[in-house]
């Protein structure tokens, strides 16, 4: 039945773009600004909407010292631009019925814009969404209030023992490095942020050759290139981030206990893991599923939480980022139950790594990753994201095309190299963060 399905969505379209064939999945087209930015383009006639994204390598791994300088870049681009005060730009945005947005993580930071697609509605969410990227402000007395808010927001983050244990298990496996810090930065880097060092900030990266543009929605061809190189053409041109640096792993073995005024402890489990585009993704995925990552019935939840009640919650996943992120589990518990949690932990992902998944469970696990595609396509917010992931970590443009088959092709000898390959239980770091008897 799935390979009938596969071969029906091979068949759907021959869809012809600038760049490459088109995907059967999604009919991405591609192409380049006038000035070269790189644009992914889905033509999505269900609703009359459009979907917006313009991705920068400018996440919280460009902070430098400055921690949290990508994060507040990113919320003060809307407080000032151009001719146009914060609430002028709301405005602006809500006249029109779009939604405006901006966000930084650990590789990237993204503005997005959805709009109705009729002239009188887009043409001026895009002036407004144009202004805000290319002209910002940061008017000191803006760049204060946020400043003063993330601070507050820092300051009540670091009363929940999960952020806490978020913190130094960063900190802990990246050091001194690009990854080694929260997205949202510390209370001593953030409060000697100034105005010029968010426009330095913003001078550097929100450059054309750092760039993507994703659009997603009911416009035509003729009509994307145009928005894409009315989105571009006041960008400077500037130069492309450098990668980030992979990281040696210099916490191997170690275990943090972090005292912490709670009922609850947090446990952190990991090593570095993989970065996007390692083929080893597609079997660590299917054996993450069986770990932890199938809520319900992965054998850590069965294990640990179900059956011996030692914790709350407890999950596992792989990050995979520009550079190899983290492979973490992530457990909550009573801080009298911690130290027993801890050991069956260690117990299952011992097992785990001894002797992979069964058949029985490599099965289920494709089942689920497999059944859940569609769910990942499921309107255009959502494909303009994938697209997102696809541009920005240059992944092949037929990756949507092959991902079923590469899940439903990999076999229970792969799955258990892979595992072998990537995790090491005995080098594990070990962040627990709670109450005096963790």
């Amino acid at each position: 039945m799935m390979r009938l399905l596969l071969k029906v969505l091979v068949i759907s379209t021959s869809l012809m773009v600038s760049a490459c064939k088109a995907s059967s999945v999604i009919p991405i087209q591609t192409w380049n600004t006038q000035n070269g930015v790189k644009v992914l383009f889905d033509q999505s006639t269900q609703l009359p909407m459009l979907d917006v994204r313009v991705v920068f390598a400018a996440g919280s791994s460009r902070d430098g010292q400055q921690y949290g300088l990508a994060n507040l870049t990113a919320d003060a681009l809307d407080v000032g631009a151009g001719q146009l005060s914060a609430d002028q730009i709301a405005d602006n945005f809500a006249n029109v019925g779009a939604e405006y947005g901006a966000s930084a993580n650990q590789d990237m930071t993204v503005l997005s814009l959805r709009s109705l697609t009729q002239a009188q509605y887009l043409d001026p969410a895009l002036q407004t969404f144009i202004t805000v990227m290319t002209k910002p402000t940061f008017p000191a007395n803006e760049i204060a209030r946020l400043e003063k808010q993330q601070l507050i927001g820092i300051q009540m983050s670091m009363q929940d023992p999960g952020t806490v244990a978020q913190m130094k298990f960063l900190q802990a496996m990246y050091g001194n490095t690009p990854y080694g810090h929260m997205v949202m930065g510390q209370a001593d880097t953030v409060a000697k942020l100034s105005p010029q060092d968010f426009m330095n900030f913003y001078k550097q990266y929100y450059v054309a050759n750092n760039a993507l543009i994703v659009l997603v929605g009911d416009i035509s061809k003729p009509q994307a290139e145009k928005i894409a190189n009315q989105l571009s053409q006041g960008l400077a041109q500037g130069q492309a981030a450098p990668p980030i640096p992979a990281v040696p792993f210099k916490a191997a073995g170690q275990v943090i206990r972090v005292p912490f005024n709670s009922e609850q402890t947090t446990i952190l489990m990991g090593e570095p893991g993989i970065q996007r585009g390692n083929p080893l993704f597609f079997p660590l995925s299917l054996g993450n599923y069986t770990l932890g990552g199938g809520s319900l019935v992965s054998r850590l939840f069965v294990q640990v939480r179900s059956q011996s009640g030692f914790a709350y919650s407890i999950s596992s996943r792989f990050v995979s980022q520009q550079a190899p992120g983290p492979f973490v589990i992530m457990a909550q518990t009573r801080n009298e139950k911690a130290s027993a949690a801890l050991v069956q932990i260690n117990q299952v992902v011992q097992n785990f790594v001894s002797h992979g998944p069964t058949q029985a469970e490599l099965d289920a696990a494709k089942q689920n990753l497999i059944g859940g595609f569609p769910l990942m396509l499921s309107g255009n917010a959502n494909i303009a994201d994938i697209l997102t992931s696809l541009g920005f970590y240059k992944l092949p443009l037929n990756y949507l095309d092959t991902y079923r088959q590469k899940l439903q092709d990999t076999t229970l000898a792969q799955v258990q190299q892979a595992i072998n390959q990537t995790l090491h239980p005995n080098a594990m770091l070990t962040v627990i963060v709670g109450g005096a008897n963790s």
